[in-house]
C-alpha cells in the first residue's frame, strides 16, 4: 500500500493522470496537458491563448493538481482583473471541478477559497493595492493570473514578493489584445530555462472541433464569422483567434490598450444619451447605442430593415429611455428616418449629424467626423469610459469598430480620420459593397454619435451631470444641425 508521501509524488509525476482518475477528465487537445507538465518542470509557464480554448478550465485543474502534490503545506492563489473575473471564471470552474472529483476531496470550498489545512489552501483575490497579495507563506505556492493581460503591472510586481518559496511557480494565461502589457513583456522577454511559453492558437484547437466534438471549444463556424466582423488584421482577430498580441500603428486613432481598460469599468455616471448610425438594406447594419455619462450600457444591431422599421425601433427607445439628447446619423437614407422621427416626437431633442459637414474648430477638424472621433479617442486616453460587459459579444465588436480608424492631417494642418483604417493612398470609395460594409464601423459610429451627442450643449460639471438625468437642453436644439 502506498504511503501519503509516495501518492503525492505520483501525483507531482503525472498531472493529467491525476486529472484522469480524480475528475475522470481526458485532454479535449494536447496543449492542455502540455500546460501542466510545462508547470510541473517549469517555476514560471505563460499561455497567451486563443478565445474558448479551455484557459480557465485547464487553470482550474493545475490549482488542484499543485495542492495535493504538495499537501498539508502550499498555498493557491488567482487573481484576474476584476473580482467579477475572479469569481465567476477560475472559481466557478473550481467549484465545478470539485462537484465532480471521483473521490472525496475533503476540505470546505467557499466562492472564492478552498480550505483544506492552516496552511493549505487556495484562495481568489482581486486588488490593485500590493499590500493585498502579501503575507502568503507556505513551503510551495503557485500564483495562477487569469486574464493576465488585463493585470497591471503594480499586481505583478506584487505577486514577485510572493514567488520566493523554494517550489514557487506562477502561471498566466488569457487571450494576448494588449501589446503594452506586462504579460506581454514577460512572453517577449521569456528567455530563461524556468519559463515556458505555450501558445494556443485557433489551429491548435479546431481540428479537435471539427465534425460536432468538443462543443465547449472553439468552433470554425466563430472564426468564419469574426474573420467577416472583424477581418484578420484586426487587432481583436490577432489576440482572440491567432493568439498573437497586434502591432499598434502610430496613426492608430485608439489604441487597442486605452480599450481594454475601459471593458468592465464602471464610472460615474451621467445623462442619458441615445445615437443612432443608419443602414438600409444591404450588408451594413444600423445599430442604436445609449451611453449615460461616461458609461456604455448597450448597443443593438439590426439589418435589412427599411427606414420605417428603423424609425418605428428608434421612437420606441426615446420613448422608453427618454435620453437627454439623440444624435441620428442623416447622411444618406439617414435623413428619412430623422424625418420620420422628429414628425413623431416633434418635442424630443434631436440632432442629426452630416459627418463630412464643418466642425465647430475648424482650425483644428477637417469636417464633423473627425471632431466627433477625436474627442472620444480623449476621453479613452484619460480612462474616462466605462463598457459594461452585459453583452460581450457586443463589445468585443464595438472595441474592434473604435480601434479600427487611423488620423492624419492635410494640406491645411486639419485633423482627418478614417473610419475604415485603410492603407495610405487608399479611399473607401475603391471598395466594393460587400467590402465597404464588412470595414464599416457600424457600432463605433453608433457609439461615437450616442458619446458626442450632448456636448454641444450641455457644459455643466460632473456633480450637475450625476443630479439632472431629466435636464433637457434649451428649445430649439432638435432643430440644429450638426
Amino acid at each position: 500500500m502506498s504511503t501519503p508521501a509516495e501518492v503525492s509524488e505520483d501525483i507531482r509525476r503525472n498531472p493529467w493522470g491525476f486529472v484522469a482518475r480524480f475528475f475522470g477528465e481526458a485532454p479535449a487537445f494536447p496543449k492542455q496537458q502540455e500546460i501542466l507538465e510545462a508547470l510541473r518542470d517549469h517555476s514560471e509557464v505563460l499561455v497567451p491563448a486563443c478565445h474558448d480554448s479551455s484557459k480557465t478550465f485547464t487553470a482550474a485543474r493545475a490549482g488542484f493538481w499543485f495542492l495535493f502534490s504538495n499537501p498539508l503545506d502550499s498555498i493557491v492563489i488567482s487573481t484576474a482583473p476584476t473580482f467579477t473575473q475572479v469569481a465567476d471564471q477560475l472559481w466557478r470552474e473550481m467549484a465545478s471541478a470539485y462537484s465532480k472529483a471521483k473521490f472525496p476531496f475533503g476540505g470546505r470550498l467557499l466562492q472564492t477559497k478552498y480550505e483544506l489545512g492552516p496552511k493549505w489552501f487556495a484562495t481568489g483575490i482581486t486588488s490593485d493595492d500590493p499590500v493585498n497579495y502579501q503575507g502568503f507563506h507556505a513551503s510551495s505556492i503557485l500564483v495562477i493570473l487569469d486574464e493576465a493581460d488585463g493585470i497591471k503591472k503594480e499586481v505583478w510586481n506584487a505577486l514577485e514578493g510572493v514567488l520566493t518559496s523554494g517550489n514557487a511557480k506562477l502561471l498566466a494565461i488569457g487571450n494576448p489584445l494588449d501589446p503594452t502589457s506586462q504579460f506581454a513583456m514577460r512572453v517577449k522577454n521569456a528567455m530563461t530555462p524556468k519559463t515556458r511559453v505555450i501558445r494556443i492558437s485557433a489551429d491548435d484547437v479546431l481540428p479537435y472541433t471539427d465534425g460536432g466534438r468538443n462543443p465547449f471549444l472553439l468552433q470554425r463556424s466563430w472564426v468564419e464569422d469574426k474573420k467577416i466582423k472583424w477581418g484578420e488584421t484586426s487587432s481583436l482577430y490577432l489576440g482572440k483567434v491567432l493568439a498573437r498580441w497586434p502591432d499598434q500603428n502610430v496613426d492608430t486613432l485608439i489604441p487597442i490598450p486605452w480599450l481594454m481598460r475601459a471593458r468592465g469599468r464602471s464610472v460615474e455616471r451621467g445623462i442619458l444619451t441615445y445615437g443612432v448610425d443608419i443602414a438600409r438594406f444591404g450588408a451594413n447594419r444600423t445599430v442604436r447605442t445609449l451611453i449615460a455619462g461616461n458609461q456604455f450600457l448597450w448597443s443593438r444591431a439590426t439589418e435589412r430593415e427599411d427606414t420605417v422599421q428603423t424609425a418605428t425601433r428608434v421612437i420606441s427607445d426615446i420613448n422608453h429611455y427618454q435620453p437627454a439628447m439623440t444624435q441620428i446619423d442623416e447622411t444618406g437614407v439617414g435623413g428619412g428616418v430623422l424625418d420620420n422621427v422628429r414628425r413623431q416626437l416633434p418635442h424630443a431633442a434631436l440632432i442629426g449629424v452630416n459627418n463630412g459637414g464643418k466642425a465647430q474648430n475648424e482650425v483644428k477638424f477637417a469636417n464633423r467626423a473627425a471632431e466627433m472621433w477625436w474627442a472620444v479617442r480623449e476621453s479613452f486616453e484619460r480612462d474616462q469610459i466605462g463598457l459594461s460587459m452585459e453583452d460581450p459579444e457586443a463589445v468585443d465588436e464595438l472595441v474592434n469598430d473604435l480601434n479600427r480608424p487611423t488620423y492624419s492631417y492635410n494640406r491645411r494642418q486639419q485633423l482627418l480620420v478614417d473610419k475604415y483604417g485603410l492603407p495610405r493612398g487608399t479611399s473607401e470609395y475603391g471598395l466594393s459593397t460587400e467590402e465597404r460594409a464588412a470595414a464599416s464601423p457600424d457600432r463605433g459610429d453608433s457609439y461615437v454619435l450616442a458619446y458626442t451627442a450632448a456636448k454641444p450643449f450641455i457644459t455643466m460639471s460632473q456633480t450637475t451631470l450625476r443630479r439632472s438625468r431629466s435636464y433637457l437642453p434649451p428649445v430649439g436644439a432638435h432643430d440644429v444641425r450638426a
